[in-house]
């Protein structure tokens, strides 16, 4: 596709409904705070400029000019069958950002371009999310590292399971698996609140015997069982 890249959408993040605080009155209020809101809104738009990213550098733009399933475009880019789910999320991603379409024939979906995606900014989105909280930086480094290996991965040059894992990939994912990473503690907390209202009194002492794949929900849990709020009696 040779016409002229399209602008971007225009990114602003509005204030959080206030209905939301009605629906979410049984968490603490830090759970679902403002700056919180904003790094998933944040988080949303950097995907989609890493999947606008991987469009070109996997060199899906100029085979999208007419309807393609994941199929037919892991065939003619000769990538491996072990890549569609990744292929899809990107197309799906690219849906979102407003340049492609998508139709569906039965069980088959297939994707056109609508017009030619825009140039990304991953440093600018990035920048702007460390700026809304700095613990972003986990979140955003581990989605940084995996785009890099979707390129080999997706010829077979090496895989993604074994790269994601390796030295530099354990690294990432402890970071992400922290409670100071806001975008994944809010599930932690989620949970914890859910956990703590129906936990019975007398059965808390015996929670300090979860192990220790549980230690990070279980300090999210132990946190709501110290506010009454959320103990049941």
């Amino acid at each position: 596709m040779n016409e002229l890249s399209s602008a971007p959408p225009a990114f602003e993040i509005p204030a959080s409904d206030p209905r939301l605080a009605q629906l979410l009155h049984e968490f603490p209020a830090a759970v679902f705070s403002e700056r919180r809101y904003q790094s998933i809104e944040l988080m949303e738009r950097y995907s989609i400029e890493l999947a606008v990213d991987l469009s070109r550098r996997l060199n899906l733009i100029d085979q999208l000019n007419e309807w393609r399933s994941v199929d037919e475009l892991c065939g003619l880019l000769s990538f491996q069958p072990r890549f569609k789910f990744a292929l899809r999320w990107i197309l799906e991603r690219l849906i979102e950002g407003g340049c492609a379409g998508a139709r569906n024939e039965g069980a088959a979906r297939s994707y056109r371009l609508l017009h030619a995606p825009w140039e990304p900014d991953l440093k600018y989105f990035r920048t702007l999310g460390l700026n809304i909280d700095p613990g972003n930086a986990a979140t955003l480094d581990l989605l940084d590292h995996a785009a890099s290996l979707y390129p080999a991965v997706a010829r077979g040059g090496q895989g993604g399971d074994h790269n994601l894992l390796g030295p530099q990939g354990v690294s990432l994912w402890l970071n992400y698996f922290h409670n100071d990473n806001s975008t994944y503690a809010v599930n932690n907390w989620v949970g914890a609140v859910l956990a703590a209202n129906r936990l019975p009194l007398d059965a808390r002492s015996g929670f300090w015997n979860l192990g220790p794949a549980a230690v990070v929900p279980a300090k999210f849990c132990c946190s709501c069982l110290r506010n009454a709020t959320f103990c049941p009696g």
